[in-house]
């Protein structure tokens, strides 16, 4: 017996343990945003996917589905019925909103929806999806003329990128005619989606109100909102009447009603999720991760339903999905990048390349890759300090002594000392012991760091002096892009094929690695395989003859 308790103490304890691991790794940050990533993405793309089938699918010979008052109906009683159980689950506090600040604002929300919905009938869903996307366009246009906001430039650069994109994306080419149709330029379908925009920016006016002035928590609003949705497409489906045509209509098409209840749910469960991302992880990993399945949306609306596409438009829903505050989190940038070296040596300039690319104006030594770029951008734009290459020569031929410098300047030495003494690393005051010791050896100052100090301060200086006028560095900023083009890629690996490899392209295809060599048994097998390789590496070898003579000019 006594056995039996032990195993069950033993049993009851490793099931506790397991049970806490699994709790922990469903609380670790990493599966949150994994989880909240595949909620929004699968469900939007589901939802795109049965949303399209639906409302651009033919049924019979010639049937559309036109009850669009009350497809919506539907989606907003699915999100009502998602958000009261989690509103349940949650044990949330009262809500205390008025109600006719969610009359109002459900009023605008269901309005857009109805209009993006209808404008289906008359553009592409691609269309529609990138219509969709440029609600900052009317949101910012609202906050400007009627609160009278102000907004970084950065801002409308970012808005100008989007409106450039969709018209991109909406021109087409003018028939050869000389009557100009004025339907290839704006139809109904683009009115449509601009009413769409102009109602969710009313909508996210509203509930901006309600949030600062009430507190609401996102369900609360979620739920009212959908409720009171209900209310005013309810009324909307009276009106028009549409209920015994939807119940005609799906007597006749009964699949329907699954992909009904399909869309609704999908929808109900993508806008959960995207709740939660802002709960947990804030407005900007929403955003990038909301832009990600709008792209894919496109990419299988495409795929799936065939919708064509131009290069020209491809491009243009580019402009609309780059997103300058994501690009911000992921592609190298800086005010001022730092490359640091002897004068002539050859540190590595393809970072410090890519910073100058993005706009960062840069503060260096006369190493390669810096004489390289201020040969383009000129000394003016670049903060070049220290010794020149025959100094450097020089002081090596005399004999380097770092302590000189030390002894001789005093806030170079303050700073050693501070390093020395434990300043910086007051619970271990001997951390950076050894380091301030290898500066001051004999042949410690491989760098000679503390030779150039006293011109890196003055140059820092000179980069403070100028940081205080953005006009002029923004200037230096734009130049420095400008003169980056000689560092693409390839021009670069042309020029080191020819200058430090010593290699020229050949216009002869390379044997298959399990090819034999001429004269061996294996000769007549690889002369087949070399005849069929020819073929396919022409256009290959081609190129890489006229990227070697474009080196050479």
């Amino acid at each position: 017996m006594d056995k039996d308790i032990k195993h069950s103490e033993t049993h009851h304890h490793h099931h506790h343990h397991v049970h806490h691991k699994v709790k922990s790794l469903l609380n670790s940050p990493t599966v949150k945003l994994l989880v909240c990533f595949l909620g929004i993405f699968v469900a939007y793309l589901l939802f795109g996917i049965v949303q399209e089938s639906i409302v651009k699918g033919t049924y019979g010979q010639h049937d559309k589905f036109t009850y669009i008052v009350s497809l919506v109906f539907f989606q907003c009683i699915f999100n009502a019925i998602v958000s009261k159980l989690i509103l349940i689950l949650r044990k949330t506090h009262q809500d205390t909103t008025p109600s006719k600040m969610y009359a109002l604002s459900s009023f605008t929300y269901l309005f857009a929806m109805l209009a993006s919905n209808y404008a289906l009938e008359f553009v592409s869903y691609p269309m529609q999806v990138l219509g969709k996307s440029i609600k900052p366009v009317p949101v910012m246009l609202l906050g400007v003329l009627v609160a009278r906001k102000r907004y970084p430039l950065i801002k409308y650069f970012y808005v100008l990128l989007i409106v450039l994109g969709v018209v991109l994306f909406m021109y087409k080419k003018p028939k050869e005619t000389k009557v100009i149709d004025t339907g290839d330029l704006i139809g109904i379908g683009e009115f449509l989606l601009f009413v769409s925009l102009v109602f969710d920016g009313l909508t996210g006016g509203i509930q901006d109100k309600i949030r600062d002035k009430q507190k609401v928590q996102a369900y609360h609003m979620m739920f009212s909102m959908n409720i009171w949705s209900c209310l005013w497409a309810s009324i909307g489906i009276l009106i028009t009447g549409e209920m015994y045509g939807l119940y005609t209509f799906l007597k006749v098409y009964p699949h329907v009603i699954f992909k009904m209840f399909l869309l609704g749910l999908t929808g109900a469960i993508g806008q959960n999720f995207i709740f939660l991302t802002i709960e947990w992880f804030g407005p900007l990993t929403c955003s990038i991760f909301t832009t990600t399945r709008k792209f894919f949306t496109i990419l299988c609306s495409i795929l799936i339903f065939g919708n064509p596409i131009t290069q020209q438009q491809m491009f243009g829903t580019a402009l609309v999905f780059y997103r300058v505050t994501m690009a911000e989190q992921i592609i190298p940038g800086a005010d001022l990048s730092e490359q640091i070296s002897l004068a002539g040596m050859e540190a590595s300039g393809t970072s410090n390349m890519k910073f100058m690319l993005n706009g960062a104006l840069t503060i260096c030594t006369l190493d390669g890759a810096n004489v390289e770029m201020a040969e383009e951008v000129g000394n003016e734009n670049i903060f070049i300090f220290g010794m020149t290459v025959e100094e450097v020569e020089k002081r090596k031929k005399e004999g380097y002594n770092p302590k000189h410098f030390y002894e001789h300047n005093d806030e170079l030495k303050q700073a050693i000392d501070q390093i020395k003494n434990g300043y910086f690393s007051p619970e271990n005051p001997d951390l950076f012991h050894d380091v301030a010791n290898s500066l001051l050896s004999e042949n410690g100052d491989h760098y000679m760091l503390l030779a150039d100090y006293e011109s890196y301060i003055k140059c820092q200086d000179r980069v403070s002096e100028l940081f205080k006028d953005p006009i002029n560095w923004t200037k230096k900023s734009i130049l420095n892009i400008a003169a980056s083009g000689k560092f693409s890629s390839d021009r670069t690996i042309a020029e080191y094929a020819r200058e430090i490899w010593g290699v020229t392209p050949t216009l002869t295809p390379l044997p298959h690695p399990h090819e034999g060599r001429p004269g061996t048994k294996h000769e007549g097998e690889a002369a087949a395989a070399a005849a069929a390789a020819a073929a396919t590496t022409t256009n290959i070898h081609g190129s890489s003859s006229s990227l070697n003579e474009q080196g050479k000019k």
